[in-house]
């Protein structure tokens, strides 16, 4: 398996490495631990859920990455940042479909919304300084 935007020989050097291993996953002869199917996903840059197909949706590494560094603020940070993103989820989304298109929030208005909240501390989420 070599998820889109994977390089084919990222992959094929990925199969060498583990030579012996991958034919006897592949015949169905051994199954990987859990700890060798975590890795092969971080190497892959996948979801564990992904390469073992319980999901079709490829979780976005900027996305992830933005919420890793949001949950490590402190919760007075966190709060105007997720009233935010409540704020935009709830305008865009119905929107979105009403429109039959998929839900998202443009990342332009997510960075300017962010920007605006880091540019004026102590403001009232959503309140105009």
């Amino acid at each position: 398996m070599r998820p889109k935007g994977i390089c084919p020989n990222i992959g094929t050097l990925f199969w060498d490495l583990i030579g012996v291993l991958h034919g006897r996953y592949e015949r169905g002869a051994a199954k990987p631990t859990i700890e060798v199917a975590s890795k092969i996903a971080r190497i892959l840059g996948v979801s564990l859920d992904y390469l073992v197909g319980n999901t079709d949706m490829e979780l976005d590494k900027t996305v992830i990455d933005r919420v890793v560094e949001i949950q490590s603020l402190p919760d007075e940070d966190k709060s105007p940042i997720l009233y935010t993103l409540d704020n935009c989820y709830k305008t865009l989304v119905p929107k979105r479909l009403s429109q039959n298109k998929k839900p998202c929030i443009p990342e332009r208005l997510l960075c300017s919304s962010l920007t605006e909240l880091t540019s004026a501390p102590g403001s009232t989420p959503g309140m105009a300084s």
